[in-house]
């Protein structure tokens, strides 16, 4: 029960998401660290024009140029601004998981505390049933007794006044 509980609460998925969301932004963080490599490249297609000021070499002729770059960096971190972020960014990542961990432990709660309510209740019904029939038994057992001379009729009178008395307390708890 927990478990369905657990698997289709949207509020998890949200806590879920902003973990993924905090990690990658540590992932982010963690990455102004460490050394930058890039690298690109650009082919350009030109037709130089016959009549105009082009050396006669290039002149009504088709060229390409081709460009590969490779660049590499790394940022020095002297004043410690990227650690402060990295630390902002992981703590803030620490504290989405243990959010969730909190969503969770709430959720599971409540489905338990429910549960126990519904079987207390459950519980607390069977017993109230138990009552009555026995009551009843005891009411028609006095019925016998009166008939043959046993008992006076003032005592099944009580027994009928308390089986009254139950049934309208279990119907006042249902209304509840």
């Amino acid at each position: 029960l927990v478990g369905e509980a657990l698997a289709g609460a949207p509020s998890l998925a949200v806590a879920d998401a902003r973990i993924r969301r905090a990690a990658a932004l540590t992932d982010a963080a963690e990455s102004a660290l460490l050394p930058q490599l890039s690298a690109g490249f650009d082919s350009t297609l030109q037709r130089f024009s016959e009549h105009g000021m082009v050396s006669p070499t290039y002149a009504g002729k088709i060229r390409t140029n081709n460009r590969l770059a490779l660049d590499a960096g790394i940022e020095l971190d002297l004043w410690g601004k990227y650690r402060r972020a990295l630390d902002g960014a992981t703590a803030s990542h620490a504290l989405a998981a243990l959010e969730a961990v909190a969503a969770r432990n709430a959720l599971s709660a409540s489905v338990v505390r429910a549960y126990l309510e519904f079987d207390r209740l459950h519980a607390q019904q069977r017993l109230v049933d138990r009552q009555i029939a026995l009551r009843q038994d005891a009411e028609r057992l006095q019925g016998i007794r009166v008939r043959i001379g046993l008992e006076a009729e003032i005592d099944r009178n009580l027994q009928q006044q308390s089986l009254a008395q139950l049934r309208v307390e279990v119907g006042q708890r249902l209304v509840e």
